[in-house]
């Protein structure tokens, strides 16, 4: 038998054995009863691509532009918080790999590892995803962002309140204490 991922539903299926049960249901529940979440992989999955046959492959190129930055193929690591909940190196390894990769990394507020240090360990670019939080806040969160080399800030401006999930609520879900935010 196989032991090494081949897709990354391989890859969700073995995250879903070795995580603790509430860590993986915060990983991968979504807002509320989770029915955008559902949604959008029925999306995904409804999307084909089609293969043209007979084409000359010899020079491939997948590379792309986003908002002017330039990436390896069209694929970015967008904001997700709470790495650490997964890995002790957390958002530091993601980042890492998005520059590996050669694409952007977004970094969310809520990282368990500081803007800063994540800008110290990154070989890419990385973009900044802010949740408004008062005007002394998000200036202070921008500028550090800024100060720390950050291309780009993201403002999420659906998230007003917080949307709690309902498996965190069933699962009285708290922040592992080895975890911090960033």
């Amino acid at each position: 038998m196989r032991l090494d991922p081949l897709s990354l539903f391989d890859y969700e299926t073995r995250a879903k054995q070795i995580l603790p049960h509430n860590t993986w249901d915060f990983i991968a529940g979504g807002a509320k009863d989770s029915v955008t979440t559902r949604r959008n992989r029925e999306a995904l999955e409804a999307i084909t691509i089609r293969p043209q046959f007979l084409r000359d492959v010899t020079q491939r190129d997948l590379s792309t532009s986003v908002l002017g930055q330039n990436i390896s193929f069209p694929v970015m690591i967008s904001p997700a918080g709470g790495h650490g909940f997964a890995h002790p190196d957390g958002e530091l390894a993601t980042a890492k790999a998005a520059g590996d990769s050669g694409t952007v990394m977004g970094l969310s507020t809520s990282s368990t590892h500081s803007i800063e240090d994540v800008a110290r360990v990154a070989t890419g670019p990385l973009w900044f995803q802010l949740y408004h939080c008062g005007e002394d806040m998000t200036t202070m969160l921008i500028r550090r962002a800024e100060n720390a080399g950050f291309a780009a800030v993201c403002l999420t401006v659906d998230t007003p309140l917080a949307s709690p999930k309902e498996c965190d609520l069933r699962n009285d879900f708290q922040r592992p204490p080895h975890v911090q935010l960033g």
